[in-house]
């Protein structure tokens, strides 16, 4: 290996939308692992902070394109500095009301994942829009440590905006994956 290289995180966003029980459409869209999460990863390897045992997958509803300096608090607290002074959840209008689900959809990796990848294939967060919703915009996700929608605590680690945002409909259901990899 060349003394230059270095493992990147990087990962992708899968989403599929139902309608009745029938697949509509399913988009995979390549993210962003944003400064919060890098620093996260970095600093848990090297044992200077806390392992989050639980990750959580979000979408959002404006369109806006997730920054490299997000986080979920508008601090990077894994640092204590920086951010873009705005949650993510916040910034990015994420999606609460217009879903039956009263708190983000656990990420739950597969049990035959390896080191250098880790995904939620197997058990993908769902997301069933209320009833009396009527063309809710979806375009986007994010995954972040806290289970609180539109709430300003926890790591944000990725984020990514969809090519096309989607148009769902009450009792649609979203099927949301998210993968990250080390290359």
């Amino acid at each position: 290996m060349n003394i230059n290289q270095k493992l990147k995180p990087q990962g992708f966003f899968t989403l599929k939308h139902f309608r009745n029980d029938v697949l509509l459409s399913e988009e995979r869209t390549s993210n962003i692992v944003v400064t919060e999460g890098l620093d996260y990863i970095g600093a848990v390897s090297y044992g200077a902070y806390a392992k989050q045992n639980t990750w959580y997958l979000a979408l959002f509803g404006d369109n806006t394109t997730p920054l490299a300096n997000d986080t979920a608090s508008g601090t990077n607290i894994v640092i204590g500095s920086g951010g873009s002074g705005t949650g993510v959840a916040l910034r990015l209008g994420e999606i609460k009301t217009e879903i039956d689900e009263s708190v983000r959809p656990t990420w739950t990796p597969d049990s035959g994942n390896d080191g250098a990848s880790s995904s939620n294939g197997d058990s993908p967060a769902v997301f069933t829009i209320a009833t009396g919703t009527t063309d809710l915009n979806v375009y986007g996700g994010f995954m972040v440590s806290s289970s609180v929608q539109r709430g300003t605590a926890g790591v944000l680690l990725a984020a990514a905006k969809f090519a096309t945002a989607r148009v769902a409909q009450a009792d649609d259901v979203l099927q949301l994956t998210y993968t990250i990899e080390l290359t």
